[in-house]
């Protein structure tokens, strides 16, 4: 049974002011796997107050003691990845062998390329006749999602240290496992008392309370449109700025020279890898009508090859979404575009090992019309193009030019 029962406030281990407790579930069986305590307004009060003390310190310490911390902090990183592997798979279910691979390498490395970047920065830059000055901006609230736990945090912390500026993050409460971690490494790394801070909570709580916060300068916000549009109107009122990086599921589109060796490969691991669950999935794939067949039998075969089971497994591709809520629903029609419905599906391949409810179900694939080797597809407003699979480069750029997105 893991414990989330402190929260990280001025360089110590703290009990929240009123000590609510929420259970954590194990992606992969349903079962409790741990307890988390959530933190309320007063805490981040607490939160904030300390990294704003601590900001005039902080942010007047030379570039050359920011980079040593901040490669100090990706040496830790690194004596810990195992730790932060086993942590990502307990909270989000992903296969260990992915968080090994993908998560961890992708977020470790987030601190060195931050020193790396403030070294070769200038912070005095001349243009023309005016001189503009990079100063840290303050007080930044980081609020990061669940389906990349490990990168999403390392990356705003990275960015925000060596702006020199002082940080209260806030993670999913689905999972606070690999935060807690984190604040564990940047303390062991000897970041300064204040310097960071991490809340654990709801996000109608404590990220409503950030948003507003008077003493908060900035917020780094990673999520749904939706929810976007709510920080930004909570900012507003105290003028702090507002970065928004949001989700969406994107097609791949195949023209009719495309090769399917290719096309499939694309599909599979970008729209199967970390159970679909990343902002950029290529979520579905638009086949020309007269390779559908070929494509399908080559996807058929790819899928069936993959294993999908317990994330412990060193073995599995596959593992859980990070709850029921979470669980893709196949659907007919849909979008703004010209296809042919019903889509075919092709399942996931049985297996013993799912039984959840939380494991994936089918992915839906179809058929579309295609004029001079242009697909006449129409993605909706909010919606991304994943890739565009041709051989020839003029008809992938029109394709990846063309939807008003």
């Amino acid at each position: 049974m893991r414990k989330a029962d402190q929260l990280y406030i001025n360089g110590e281990w703290t009990a929240p002011v009123n000590g609510t407790v929420q259970e954590l579930t194990d992606p992969a069986t349903g079962q409790v796997s741990g307890r988390m305590v959530l933190g309320s307004g007063a805490d981040v009060d607490r939160a904030v107050r300390a990294a704003r003390e601590a900001f005039p310190a902080f942010s007047a310490t030379p570039i050359g003691e920011r980079i040593e911390l901040l490669e100090a902090i990706g040496a830790e990183y690194a004596r810990r990845a195992e730790d932060m592997a086993q942590a990502v798979t307990a909270e989000l279910g992903s296969p260990i062998n992915l968080s090994r691979t993908l998560h961890v390498p992708a977020a470790q490395p987030q601190f060195h390329h931050a020193a790396e970047a403030l070294g070769r920065m200038d912070l005095v830059d001349r243009r023309g006749t005016t001189w503009v000055r990079r100063e840290p901006i303050g007080v930044c609230a980081l609020i990061t999602p669940w389906n990349y736990p490990a990168l999403q945090p390392a990356g705003k912390v990275a960015s925000a240290l060596a702006a020199g500026c002082t940080v209260v993050l806030k993670p999913a409460q689905t999972g606070p496992y690999s935060a807690l971690l984190l604040a564990e490494i940047l303390d062991a790394a000897g970041v300064p008392a204040g310097v960071f801070n991490l809340i654990l909570g709801r996000g109608s709580v404590i990220g409503d309370v950030l948003n507003a916060h008077e003493d908060v300068d900035m917020v780094s916000f990673t999520g749904s449109g939706p929810v976007a549009e709510g920080v930004s109107a909570a900012a507003a009122p105290t003028a702090k700025r507002v970065l928004t990086e949001l989700g969406g599921k994107s097609p791949q589109i195949i023209l009719p020279d495309a090769d399917l060796d290719v096309a499939v490969e694309t599909a599979v691991f970008y729209g199967l890898g970390n159970s679909g669950q990343t902002c950029g999935a290529a979520s579905r794939t638009l086949v020309p009508r007269d390779r559908l067949d070929d494509f399908l039998a080559a996807l058929t075969a790819r899928v069936e090859g993959l294993k999908v089971g317990d994330p412990q497994d060193e073995d599995t591709f596959m593992g859980p979404v990070v709850s029921a809520g979470r669980a893709p629903r196949p659907r007919h029609g849909g979008g703004r575009r010209t296809a042919a419905f019903p889509l075919p599906y092709v399942d996931l391949p049985s297996s013993s090992a799912r039984t959840s409810p939380w494991w994936p179900g089918p992915t839906a694939w179809g058929p579309i019309e295609c004029e001079d080797a242009a697909v006449t597809v129409q993605p909706c407003e909010r919606e991304a193009i994943r890739s565009v699979r041709s051989k020839h480069r003029m008809a992938v750029g029109r394709q990846a030019e063309s939807p008003q997105c």
